[in-house]
């Protein structure tokens, strides 16, 4: 195992639980499962990129953060970004505070009926072939 991945698995471990965020919702929000999460975490595994972005995103620290945590400022001094795929401005917005527990589950009820919809879409496939 890496040392720097074991780091990386720390730094995201302390930045999630000063932000209060359970590591089932960020499972849940990285479409993975808790086992597999938890794996990062404990720097068992490296994470896919494309997941790096997301838990940023999700953390709402900056890549520097996540991979400097112990070197970082703190949290509340920190110039914490997002990514706005909304398309205004250069995609940037600066947010100090960690999301709400309602917009958290607001945000799962999406992924939920989105992939209520692609399961009809399968079925609707399964259709067709049969």
């Amino acid at each position: 195992m890496k040392t720097e991945t074991k780091q990386l698995g720390q730094n995201i471990k302390n930045i999630r639980e000063r932000r209060s965020i359970t590591s089932q919702a960020v499972a849940t929000l990285l479409d993975m499962s808790l086992s597999g999460y938890s794996k990062i975490e404990r720097g068992e595994t490296d994470p896919q990129w494309t997941r790096v972005l997301k838990l940023a995103e999700i953390l709402q620290v900056t890549l520097d953060e996540l991979q400097n945590y112990e070197n970082s400022k703190p949290l509340a001094q920190s110039t914490v970004g997002t990514i706005n795929n909304k398309g205004t401005g250069n995609g940037l917005v600066v947010n100090l505070n960690p999301p709400t527990e309602k917009e958290i589950n607001a945000f799962l009820k999406e992924q939920i009926k989105l992939k209520d919809a692609q399961i009809q879409d399968f079925l609707e496939i399964l259709k067709l072939k049969s």
